[in-house]
């Protein structure tokens, strides 16, 4: 890796950037004026990949592109020889010195990482996630399929969560909600599987017991008793 300056038309961006939003690219080139070494380019150069006389960001797409704006000619960029997609999408999601992603954004460059094939234990450290997190994505991944794109990771573990249970039914509700409310969705799922599990675990305690059980109110006068809980049920 080398220092060199180079023209800011011979780069082009990497099409498997999770970003999408730029943010005020305006504001950020106002910014490189600020910069007394190189005036109109930004402190902390661009990476780049050399390809043939061209070069592919593999960091500082939004830096790039306020130049651009800005119309600078040339710019200092730090230019390897060599790094394949998948290296480059590690080393955009593990960069944090530049507007930070959005959830979506990261969710998406780890899902990509995932799908080129980069080593689960290399995505959690790139995208700052527990370990073990990235089976539960891929998991996920392979649940929704495309649908993924526009979920965040905690979401997608979430939907891992019950695809492991086996509840496809839980699945497709987190998959068709809203991403503002997939949380109160996957709450009320799992206290629905709680309390389903409470009454089936009481059932089987009254039902080793003798207890006759009665789903339907039954004509006359009856005497019945009420448990919620499975230790309630002793002795009834």
């Amino acid at each position: 890796m080398q220092l060199i300056e180079i023209p800011v038309g011979d780069v082009y961006p990497d099409e498997n950037n999770p970003r999408k939003d730029y943010g005020d690219l305006d504001a950020l080139a106002a910014s490189f004026a600020l910069n007394g070494t190189n005036p109109g380019e930004p402190f902390n150069p661009i990476v780049v990949v050399r390809d043939g006389g061209i070069y592919r960001i593999v960091d500082g797409e939004r830096r790039w592109r306020a130049m651009r704006k800005a119309g600078t000619s040339r710019c200092h960029a730090v230019a390897c020889d060599g790094l394949d997609e998948a290296n480059a999408m590690v080393a955009m999601l593990a960069t944090d010195d530049k507007l930070g992603l959005t959830e979506i954004e990261r969710s998406r460059g780890v899902q990509q990482m995932l799908l080129l094939g980069v080593d689960p234990e290399r995505v959690e450290r790139a995208g700052r996630m527990a370990k073990g997190s990235a089976a539960k994505v891929r998991r996920a991944r392979r649940a929704v399929d495309d649908a993924g794109d526009d979920m965040t990771l905690d979401r997608l573990i979430a939907i891992a969560e019950f695809d492991e249970e086996g509840d496809d039914d839980a699945v497709a509700r987190l998959e068709s909600c809203r991403e503002d409310e997939w949380r109160k969705v996957a709450d009320g799922i799992r206290d629905e599987r709680r309390k389903e599990k409470r009454v089936a675990a009481t059932r089987a305690s009254l039902e080793a017991q003798g207890v006759p059980i009665v789903d339907e109110k039954p004509d006359g006068y009856v005497y019945a008793g009420r448990v919620t809980f499975p230790d309630a049920a002793d002795g009834v």
